[in-house]
Formats: C-alpha cells, sequence, structure tokens
C-alpha cells in the first residue's frame, strides 16, 4: 500500500518516466537500427551499381518475408506483419549493400587474362546458378554483347565485330566467375 501512496504522491511526468522506463527496461542501440534504415535507402542505389556494370542482368531485391506475415493479399495484414516485413527488408538491404561492396572490388577480367573454362556454357550457367543461389537479387543472366550489322560487310556481322562481340562476351563471364567467388560465403 505504501508503494501505491508513493507512486500517486509523483507528479505526472514523473508517473510517465517510470512507466515508459517499465514498458521498456533495455537499453536500445540506435546504430544498428540507423544502418539498417541507412541500407534500405541505398536500396535503389546499389542496383543501379550492379546494373552499370554491365556483367549479368540484374533484377530486383530478394526479400524473405515470411509467407505468415503476407496473408492479406500478399500484403501485411497488422502491424506486427509490417514489422515483421519492414525487418525482412532490412536485412536484405543489408545483404545487398554487403553483396555490392564485394562486387565493386573485383576487377572487371579482359582481354588475354581470360580463362576459357569461364567462357563454357555450362560454366556461364552454373555461375548464375550460384548467383542467383544466394537469394540477393533476381540474376536475370549474363549481359552477352551483340555485333552490330556493318555495310562494309554487306549489311552482315563482320568476322572481327564478331570475334571482339565473342571476347566481350567471354570477358564478362569471366568477370561473372569472379564475383561468385568473391561473393560465394554470403549464402543465406
Amino acid at each position: 500500500m505504501k508503494l501505491l501512496e508513493r507512486l500517486l504522491a509523483l507528479p505526472l511526468t514523473s508517473l510517465a518516466l517510470i512507466a515508459g522506463c517499465a514498458a521498456s527496461p533495455d537499453v536500445v542501440d540506435d546504430q544498428p537500427v540507423a544502418r539498417g534504415q541507412a541500407a534500405v535507402a541505398q536500396i535503389d542505389s546499389n542496383l543501379a551499381r550492379l546494373r552499370d556494370l554491365s556483367v549479368f542482368r540484374v533484377g530486383q531485391l530478394v526479400e524473405h518475408a515470411p509467407a505468415s506475415a503476407l496473408q492479406c493479399y500478399n500484403l501485411p495484414c497488422n502491424d506486427d506483419d509490417r514489422r515483421v516485413v519492414e525487418a525482412a527488408r532490412v536485412v536484405a538491404a543489408e545483404r545487398l549493400a554487403e553483396f555490392t561492396q564485394r562486387v565493386a572490388k573485383v576487377e572487371p577480367a579482359s582481354g588475354t587474362s581470360v580463362e576459357a573454362a569461364s567462357c563454357a556454357p555450362s560454366a556461364i550457367d552454373a555461375n548464375l546458378e550460384r548467383l542467383s543461389g544466394l537469394g540477393i537479387i533476381e540474376v536475370e543472366g549474363l549481359v552477352r554483347i551483340e555485333p552490330a550489322t556493318s555495310p562494309e560487310c554487306y549489311n552482315l556481322v563482320c568476322p572481327s565485330d564478331q570475334q571482339r562481340a565473342d571476347q566481350a562476351t567471354c570477358d564478362n563471364a569471366a568477370t561473372l566467375a569472379s564475383i561468385v567467388a568473391a561473393t560465394g560465403d554470403l549464402a543465406k
């Protein structure tokens, strides 16, 4: 009873402070929240950076929100579901940021430094599958360079242009292999 009398004697602002502390006894560290918000804000720019590399076709961010949180026409039904979906988006955005940083450090392959094995269709398919398997972004294929037709070659593709296009595509395949090697440990 004495505790109740003491609480009633306190000013209203003190009661609010006590109630606020009682409702959330843990000290919240704002840094992870700020980093998460920054990562979410950078989603579009990170996707654009990946697209600008022109090595593989980049789709959308893969978000792993549980299906139970999206039961209202594929949208969150309530605030709890919304928080779950937002948390999944933050995790996906942070993984995308890490992925983009690692990809940016990969040196593009060019010309004679390219291993012929990385240009084989089976190697390209395997590397695209590994990259897609990370579950970070939708990977839609290797960027293949298509040569233009030329009036100098009777409006067909000149052999030298075809050779340059094939080498540029092979360079993309080798760069893709390097990207897979640099990001392989980011698997879910």
